[in-house]
């Protein structure tokens, strides 16, 4: 595996103070624009995934590299225990699937995207019920 595939898988696999040497201090999370830039942001969500589920587990399941950019798709679990988008804590557990693009720069993390099943995480806490019954 390349360099830059190792060091995406890092994002995941590292603690908050080894993020300089991978996360640019400009660094922009598209899918969390209230975030700080930089290793600075990386701490803000962390913490905030930290408040809101315990058991929080992301396993990697492929990584694929291409020019300056990684994709990881991964697979996230957790228990719901603290609010969450006004959705009080419900205790239930969740695994979705996700996919992150990172874009480096001189070996640093540039850029992120996340997409994740965002509404078979809603279903699975229960704050969200679809009722797709038969037409009458």
């Amino acid at each position: 595996m390349d360099r830059i595939a190792t060091l995406a898988q890092r994002f995941f696999e590292t603690g908050d103070d080894e993020l300089e040497s991978y996360v640019d201090a400009e660094a922009i999370f598209h899918s969390w624009p209230f975030l700080a830039r930089g290793p600075e942001g990386v701490r803000q969500l962390r913490g905030m995934l930290a408040e809101t589920f315990a058991d929080h587990d992301v396993r990697i399941e492929d990584v694929i590299e291409s020019g300056d950019r990684v994709v990881i798709r991964a697979t996230e679990r957790g228990r719901h225990v603290g609010p969450l988008m006004g959705i009080e804590a419900s205790g239930k557990q969740f695994s979705i699937s996700m996919i992150h693009i990172f874009r480096f720069e001189r070996g640093r993390i540039v850029e992120h995207w996340r997409e994740s099943d965002m509404l078979g995480m809603l279903r699975q806490l229960g704050a969200l019920t679809l009722d797709i019954g038969r037409p009458d």
